[in-house]
């Protein structure tokens, strides 16, 4: 076995003791925040491309939508994760639904899927890429696992972009996207015996 599928297996062994139990826009990000950030802690994760990116500063290379300030200068280097506009298969509240055994516990369900874009903006072109292979091949490597891990539905690369310059006059730095398709069931649990809901269902039923 390589150092690198070492590695992946103790990354995965890492990151299952935090994979959440139930999916939403803000436990994806956080969940592949912690792996890429994990991918990124050791040089020897890279591989081929260790040589160029072991001079990269890692701490808190990694951000997500929840970490960005968008007033804030953003350095380069920086991998930004983000989601994509999140579709639902079935439009009306209730179409899928369980009950708890003692009726005060209703789960809604819908299938959905959205893309999960991995910006990476480095200080040239070449570091952009580099970096950018290093974070695809990485995800590559391991996508069945995670896809097992989340119980997604789909998790499958779209592309990658080519380093372009950023338009902001004030940076020299370069980026580009890795784009991955991902779908997943979204459950929403209500508890019908809180008192908040007793008194929206209340107000409502007099109305």
């Amino acid at each position: 076995m390589t150092n690198s599928e070492e590695n992946t297996k103790k990354l995965l062994c890492y990151i299952n003791e935090f994979c959440p139990k139930e999916l939403n826009s803000v436990e994806i990000l956080k969940f592949f925040q912690l792996l890429l950030a994990a991918h990124w802690e050791h040089a020897d994760n890279h591989g081929q491309y260790s040589q160029y990116l072991s001079c990269i500063d890692n701490r808190g290379l990694v951000e997500t939508t929840l970490d960005e300030n968008p007033k804030a200068v953003k350095p380069a280097p920086k991998i930004s994760i983000k989601l994509g506009e999140v579709k639902f298969e079935k439009a009306h509240l209730g179409d899928e639904k369980a009950e708890s055994e003692d009726g005060n516990i209703l789960t809604f369900g819908w299938g959905c899927s959205t893309q999960l874009i991995f910006n990476h903006r480095f200080e040239t072109p070449g570091q952009t890429l580099i970096a950018a292979e290093s974070t695809f091949e990485f995800l590559s490597a391991i996508a069945n696992e995670v896809r097992q891990l989340l119980n997604l539905t789909t998790f499958l690369p779209v592309g990658i972009s080519q380093p372009k310059k950023e338009k902001n006059q004030a940076s020299d730095n370069f980026n580009l996207d890795i784009i991955f398709n991902i779908s997943y069931n979204y459950y929403v649990s209500a508890n019908l015996e809180t008192h908040r809901i007793k008194v929206i269902a209340s107000t409502i039923s007099i109305q």
